[in-house]
């Protein structure tokens, strides 16, 4: 994988970075320029590690943006600092750290346990000294002041505003400890995270992930999804823990349906169109979108399997997304830069005319 360089020529428009930004991020016939959108899900964050671990592998890919929710936020940054530190195979050890330490620094109690607990105890109660081990596996493994200036991609990360319900989306020189310590703050389990005069909870719950800054401020004509929640789930829930699985999956999966449908719709005008003279315009009609997983394995899991981090489960989650991303660059790699490879008719048949 390859990652630009931003000294190229520039237009005339500020990246959320500080820093003009680049206009020759372009796919050609030896590489292939993409943006990288990745859905938060607690320790299903490792199918996403595995999916990046194998891109990261692969010379012909570019990478322009990131964005990330959550656990999506976590490896974005993870991503993109580790490709600051020394490139593609420092991105991969950078991964491979995390999560390996995720092992033996989170909570030991069964996760059925904890699911439990949080129906009854607020996180005050559940966790009065506010504990919380990404804390100390993050701010020792990030370089986030090297990263805020010098970050090689862009990223976009997503929090929840607790007072308005809105999504804030924290840019290139605003990631903190703190902002993705509000990213992944879970409002069942965690103390809500203070940034300035706000409260965030997790990103997830409003932007799952952030894609509007990745089609307005970014150069790569394709964005590659990396999902964690199912698009999909055939029949009707009829148990009392099949509707609760579900319903969470809906809750945490309905912005980013929104966010697609907005994006197709903004598509489909511009291009019925006959001319086009705004820049914008003509970025989304070169515009595709594109998804991976989860695997089916991933997708039949239970809710209590987010919260697991052994180091079977973790190391099975990776090795599911290596598989779905080989077999997506199997087949699409030659769509990058060409057509959405990702279904927008669905999305749009469900949109006003």
């Amino acid at each position: 994988m390859n990652f630009p360089q931003r000294t190229l020529e520039v237009f005339a428009f500020e990246s959320p970075c500080g820093r003009p930004h680049a206009g020759s991020i372009e796919s050609n016939n030896k590489t292939k320029a993409i943006s990288l959108a990745l859905q938060g899900g607690g320790s299903h964050g490792a199918f996403t590690w595995g999916v990046l671990d194998r891109l990261l592998e692969d010379p012909r890919i570019v990478l322009d943006g990131v964005s990330g929710a959550s656990a999506g936020a976590i490896n974005a940054v993870l991503l993109a600092d580790g490709l600051l530190q020394g490139g593609p195979q420092a991105a991969r050890a950078a991964l491979r750290q995390f999560w390996q330490g995720v092992v033996s620094a989170m909570p030991s109690a069964p996760a059925e346990t904890l699911l439990s607990l949080a129906r009854f105890l607020a996180p005050n109660q559940l966790n009065p000294f506010n504990l919380n081990p990404l804390r100390e596996i993050l701010s020792r493994q990030i370089d986030f002041e090297a990263l805020r200036t010098r970050s090689p991609v862009r990223l976009f990360i997503s929090a929840t505003d607790v007072s308005s319900g809105m999504a804030r989306i924290f840019g290139t020189r605003e990631i903190t400890l703190q902002t993705l310590l509000a990213s992944t703050c879970l409002p069942s389990f965690n103390q809500a995270v203070k940034i300035g005069d706000s409260v965030y909870w997790d990103g997830g719950l409003t932007a799952n992930p952030p894609l509007r800054p990745l089609v307005y401020q970014c150069d790569a004509s394709d964005i590659l999804i990396v999902r964690l929640q199912p698009e999909s789930r055939a029949g009707v829930p009829r148990t009392v823990e099949e509707i609760s699985t579900r319903f969470n999956e809906i809750s945490f999966s309905s912005t980013l349906h929104s966010e697609i449908q907005g994006i197709a719709l903004a598509k489909r005008e511009a291009e019925r169109r006959s001319f086009t003279f705004g820049r914008l315009e003509r970025r989304l009609r070169r515009l595709n979108l594109h998804a991976i997983g989860p695997s089916a394995s991933v997708a039949l899991m239970d809710v209590a399997s987010r919260l697991k981090t052994d180091a079977r489960l973790l190391e099975l989650l990776h090795s599911e997304g290596r598989a779905q991303a080989n077999a997506w660059l199997a087949a699409h790699f030659d769509h990058i830069g060409v057509r959405s490879t990702l279904p927008l008719g669905r999305h749009l048949r469900l949109a006003p005319a």
